[in-house]
């Protein structure tokens, strides 16, 4: 064997070692997610209805794929990431105190997108519920429209429980009207942060 080529064969000896060494968490492609169930609770607030802001006490039922192929990220099927099967609200009352119905239309499906934190610590995750439609009414019927657009949000943990999802919260979005005349501006945008209740989603890699 020549000496060129036994140099060769070491140089990729010492790249496949420092690649064992680098571990498993950065070759997984795959997030593993307990109690996939989300329950979460809190209030929105719907911005740019008749120039108002609607705010509306609201409780989400999600339900998360057990393993999500981070390889899929921003895509469908690949990225995948679960449902959401009912939304509830109540309470719903605009900043001048007049009262309005707001149903998000269910089910929506989840997109993956990222994650957040550093691995093997996992603070979070991006999703995206997509075509979400919200059909908002006055209480008179007078006024009524639907709306739809892409809802990205996050699901975060405590820096302590990385990994164990507590928190749901909406990024910056742009709802659309496709029927009707509620908004003037013919958009909309979600805010609002959620607390995940009872059993808490955790990620790890799979």
């Amino acid at each position: 064997m020549s000496r060129s080529m036994r140099f060769a064969l070491a140089a990729l000896a010492t790249v496949l070692a420092v690649a064992g060494l680098g571990g498993t968490a950065s070759a997984s492609r795959t997030l593993r997610v307990e109690n996939p169930l989300v329950i979460a609770t809190g209030n929105i607030t719907i911005n740019e209805v008749l120039g108002a802001r609607i705010t509306c006490a609201i409780t989400l039922r999600a339900m998360l794929n057990a393993q999500i192929n981070k390889a899929g990220a921003g895509r469908l099927p690949e990225g995948a990431a679960g449902m959401v099967e009912r939304v509830e609200t109540a309470a719903c009352r605009d900043n001048i105190g007049f009262v309005w119905t707001v149903i998000f239309l269910t089910p929506i499906a989840l997109r993956y997108e990222s994650f957040t934190g550093t691995l093997p610590e996992i603070t979070g995750i991006l999703l995206t519920a997509l075509r979400a439609g919200v059909r908002i009414t006055s209480a008179s019927g007078m006024s009524t429209c639907l709306l739809q657009g892409d809802l990205p949000f996050e699901l975060t943990s405590r820096a302590e429980v990385p990994g164990r999802l507590i928190q749901k919260r909406y990024l910056a979005n742009r709802l659309r009207r496709i029927e009707g005349n509620c908004g003037i501006n013919a958009e909309i945008e979600i805010t609002g942060t959620l607390e995940v209740a009872r059993t808490q989603p955790i990620l790890t890699l799979a």
